[in-house]
């Protein structure tokens, strides 16, 4: 026969078991339980800027454009390439990160104009077609009425590590090849500064990133920024 105090013991253990279910299904809303368990610091970081962009959003003038990517998106200073330029990169989102954020950004409805600007962390979680099918799926989540700027998927300066993933200059090339077609064929403008910051072997200059083979620094970002500026006057919309 069970002992009272192994009775205890036990009714204890079930109720905590049953409190710990009920707040993983009452308040996911919290940012306190993820899909698999807690959030990694990459979500929190997406969910806290996504919180930080809807505030901004909501105190936009008409007439913006909104530059709509990851970390090298918001490592741009975007108001240097338009004064009526806007941030919205997070580091770390892929494509189907910002698919799910769109809906937050009202002023979409409004803006001058759109620069979608990422991939570089969808090749290492997507293959080509499903990287393709989430971003046709942004494009098509754009109001018809803003023009859109696509830039090309950056090069990287692959001799920097031993390991980049599935992540290659050969491959960038390749799908920018279709993202090119995918843009182009919506009447998108399509700008790839590769030409402009690679070397002659085809990786990103060791003179325009910060040291990580990836992220530009000042001067990798003024010959991006110059770029940018080329293809939203094609597009109607400079300064």
């Amino acid at each position: 026969m069970p002992r009272p105090k192994f009775l205890l013991a036990y009714a204890l253990v079930l109720h905590l078991v049953l409190l710990l279910l009920v707040l993983r299904i009452a308040q996911p809303q919290l940012g306190i339980w993820g899909p698999a368990g807690s959030l990694s610091q990459a979500e929190i970081h997406y969910r806290n800027m996504v919180d930080y962009h809807q505030r901004s959003d909501a105190a936009l003038p008409p007439g913006r454009v909104l530059f709509l990517g990851d970390s090298l998106t918001q490592g741009l200073p975007v108001t240097a390439v338009t004064e009526h330029g806007v941030n919205y990169g997070i580091g770390s989102d892929d494509s189907v990160g910002l698919l799910r954020r769109l809906d937050n950004y009202d002023s979409l409805n409004s803006a001058r104009g759109a620069v979608v600007a990422m991939g570089s962390n969808d090749l290492n979680r997507a293959d080509n077609d499903e990287f393709l099918d989430n971003y046709r799926a942004v494009l098509n989540a754009l109001p018809e009425d803003v023009p859109v700027l696509c830039s090309a998927i950056l090069p990287i300066d692959e001799p920097v590590r031993s390991n980049w993933l599935r992540r290659s200059n050969e491959r960038i090339q390749r799908v920018n090849e279709l993202l090119r077609t995918t843009c182009e064929q919506r009447g998108h403008v399509f700008v790839d500064a590769t030409s402009t910051l690679a070397d002659d072997a085809g990786n990103l200059d060791a003179a325009y990133h910060i040291g990580d083979g990836l992220h530009l620094n000042a001067t990798g970002n003024a010959l991006w920024i110059a770029e940018l500026q080329t293809a939203l006057r094609e597009l109607g919309i400079a300064d």
